[in-house]
């Protein structure tokens, strides 16, 4: 029985060697796969041709030929450049995919460059100077030129050209260098050596956003909230508060009535649009907004703050407050009565005096004043606020500053 049980075990132990040796002489059937499956460049048409290895490439005429490729090739294959990079084209390139099982396979590159415009280039004439790079869209046929029109429009006798580059065996219906009218843009035609032709439509896009001119209906005065000439920078900080440089303050009287007020003008770049319409009526007892959206899409915001008082004094508030005096000063302003006494006080002692009002006169009997006055000669150098009185009884600080010198 023992013997039977030794010769089991070692008919076992010889059958498990003999299956273990077979399992390792069983070959790893390697990929044979080496196609480059995808060759993408933004905005380029490519293609892949199995059957010849050859990947072509249709270059636009604005195209330069240093490019970012990216590549695909089949699964577990290598490929002899790295799959993401930037290529010359105009140096010829063989790409070589290995397969896992070592065999390879070759593509070629063939660059086809497209009949069509380089490039289009608007020059400034004098006394502008300097020049504009057209957008050249050959899918949409479309030449997008972006300038301030604001400033051709101040300066009309500045002659522009149209400076152009084609590739060989092109023809046009412009010459490049000529004249060319910004205003009324013509189209570019081109006709290609086959006898085809295409039509270029040239868009003249301004850039401006700006703001000129807002006029109030009723009697105001407009300031800008900036830090030059005519600026709100010496008012109060709480008159001014949450508005920026770009912003405006348009000052009116009291007893105007402005919750519901067109605008007697809003004058902004030429080719800008405004919204909300400053052609409808707002309520300006609140903060009025504007977004100016030149025709290339930029964007400003004016915030409009119309502010109510009881006189409104020609340059008051503004970087012209401090008016240099050497005894005498006048101003003009609006108010709803007639000021009785004019009243000086010394910023720095807080000293007060009474001025001698001289001429007072009103213009075409409105609101609309004019008025001068003088200090006595005891009055000693240094900077003034004014105060006014008027007929009503009111009696106001203003804005209006005086710096008095030596008589």
């Amino acid at each position: 029985m023992k013997k039977l049980l030794r010769f089991s075990f070692l008919i076992s132990f010889f059958l498990l060697l003999f299956s273990c040796a077979s399992d390792s002489e069983t070959p790893v059937v390697k990929s044979s796969s080496k196609d480059l499956i995808t060759f993408e460049i933004s905005n380029i048409k490519t293609s892949i041709d199995q059957v010849n290895n050859k990947i072509t490439v249709v270059l636009p005429p604005t195209s330069g030929v240093q490019l970012e490729v990216f590549i695909k090739t089949s699964e577990k294959s290598k490929l002899n450049v790295p799959d993401h990079s930037t290529i010359n084209l105009s140096i010829p390139t063989e790409y070589i995919v290995t397969a896992e099982d070592g065999t390879t396979k070759k593509y070629i590159v063939e660059v086809i460059k497209e009949e069509g415009i380089k490039s289009f280039t608007i020059k400034l004439g004098k006394p502008l100077g300097g020049e504009i790079s057209g957008k050249i869209d050959v899918a949409n046929k479309t030449i997008t030129v972006e300038l301030s029109k604001d400033m051709l429009r101040s300066f009309p006798s500045a002659i522009q050209t149209a400076v152009f580059e084609t590739t060989p065996g092109i023809t046009t219906n412009l010459v490049s260098g000529n004249p060319y009218d910004t205003t009324n843009p013509t189209d570019l035609i081109i006709t290609k050596s086959n006898g085809a032709f295409e039509i270029y439509h040239v868009l003249v896009k301004g850039t401006d956003n700006n703001v000129s001119i807002i006029s109030f209906p009723t009697s105001y005065v407009t300031l800008d909230v900036k830090i030059y000439d005519y600026t709100a920078s010496n008012f109060p900080a709480k008159l001014t508060a949450g508005l920026q440089p770009t912003d405006r303050i348009i000052r009116t009287l009291d007893t105007e009535n402005i919750s519901n007020v067109v605008l007697r003008s809003f004058s902004a770049s030429v080719s800008a649009t405004v919204s909300p319409d400053p052609s409808l009526p707002q309520n300006f007892n609140q903060d009025i907004t504007y977004t100016i959206t030149s025709e290339t899409g930029l964007k400003r915001e004016v915030k409009l703050r119309v502010l109510k008082d009881k006189i409104l004094i020609s340059g008051e508030g503004d970087s012209r407050s401090y008016q240099y005096s050497t005894g005498g000063s006048f101003f003009r302003y609006i108010a709803n009565s007639k000021i009785t006494a004019i009243k000086f006080i010394n910023e720095t002692s807080l000293e007060e005096g009474t001025a001698k009002i001289g001429e007072h006169v009103s213009y075409d009997n409105t609101k609309d004043r004019y008025i001068s006055f003088s200090f006595p000669e005891t009055t000693k150098p240094g900077k003034y606020i004014i105060k006014v009185v008027l007929e009503t009884g009111d009696e106001i600080t203003t804005y209006y500053k005086i710096s008095l010198k030596e008589f």
